[in-house]
């Protein structure tokens, strides 16, 4: 035996043979098997009606080691400034990159906080070919409501209507 195992077993954690205290958490998790939290990039790519999401990464300054990863899905992690950057790139939150798929084993669905990661099915139709399929008038009409609810009004800071200047002086003075 290795002396890391000898004081688990002879130091403070030895009031549960083998374990120690921490025996019954231990069995009740779920094996490592599999990941369950990913990025599934396919999916962003899709939302986003991007059609090549490799060449999409190397484009937007991914190593092409690092997109294959993702549209692999074959990465064992993210790093923080990968996540930052995807965030930026699909304006999104990490959460929002995130997916989580159950294992079922050793899982109460009612005790797992990582549930609201879960991500619904895609449609098999994306936006753009469901607005592809629309008359060019309900096009329009889709696209000024779009406008409406999600541009940002543009303020030109140096319009008339923004600066209030006047050309008088502040305060009268008289000579």
């Amino acid at each position: 035996m290795d002396t890391c195992t000898d004081h688990f077993r002879s130091g403070p954690f030895s009031s549960v043979p083998e374990y120690g205290p921490l025996a019954p958490v231990i069995d009740q998790t779920v094996p490592n098997t599999s990941t369950m939290i990913t990025i599934d990039i396919h999916r962003l790519c899709k939302l986003k009606g991007i059609d090549r999401p490799h060449a999409f990464l190397t484009a937007n300054g991914f190593s092409h080691r690092t997109a294959s990863k993702f549209t692999d899905r074959t990465g064992k992690g993210v790093r923080y400034d990968h996540l930052e950057k995807l965030c930026r790139l699909f304006n999104g939150l990490p959460h929002d990159l995130f997916d989580y798929k159950p294992s079922g084993r050793g899982l109460n669905p009612a005790n797992d906080v990582l549930l609201p990661l879960r991500k619904a099915p895609l449609t098999t139709k994306g936006l753009q070919s469901l607005i592809a399929d629309l008359p060019l008038e309900e096009i329009l009409k889709v696209s000024e409501e779009l406008q409406a609810r999600y541009q940002k009004p543009k303020t030109d800071p140096w319009s008339p209507s923004e600066r209030r200047l006047s050309l008088r002086p502040t305060s009268s003075r008289a000579r």
